[in-house]
């Protein structure tokens, strides 16, 4: 069975000028004519010419689709490809590693708790007892001068 390598390249976008080629068609198809030729003298056979979309950067953070002209070709190879057995040695990789039965290891016990033997409240101070007192004891005393009321207006 013939075996192919493929060549893809950029279309051309431009022109080339030559004696006798005058109008913008005609060097645009010259262009073409000359990359034929080219390739043909490397022994590489045209197929086809594709529009195939290119997502390019655009700034810093977005992107643009632009679409690229291409031109392919293919000559077939001259020694014939050998397929390696690679595929297989890995498939049967995997097949030993899942027929093997690994242990489970459980997770490692949770920490226990640490007990703090110094408390995280200070123990009460005297002040602390006299505001207690203070909280406790209904006051019929009008408010005192150092309290600021504020009036709101309706």
């Amino acid at each position: 069975m013939a075996q192919f390598e493929y060549k893809v390249i950029a279309a051309p976008t431009r022109g080339l000028k030559a004696k006798g080629v005058k109008t913008p068609e005609d060097r645009f198809a010259h262009a073409f004519e000359v990359v034929m030729n080219d390739m043909a003298a490397e022994g590489w056979h045209y197929q086809r010419a594709e529009t195939l979309p290119s997502v390019e950067r655009a700034g810093l953070t977005s992107t643009a689709t632009n679409w690229r002209n291409i031109l392919i070709f293919r000559r077939e190879t001259e020694a014939e490809v050998t397929h390696s057995p690679a595929p297989q040695i890995a498939l049967t990789a995997i097949e030993d590693a899942s027929a093997r039965k690994e242990p489970v290891l459980n997770p490692p016990p949770a920490p226990a708790p640490h007990h703090l033997e110094t408390p995280l409240v200070a123990p009460p101070t005297e002040s602390d007892q006299i505001m207690e007192s203070d909280d406790n004891s209904i006051s019929s005393d009008p408010p005192s001068d150092d309290i600021k009321h504020f009036k709101t207006n309706h």
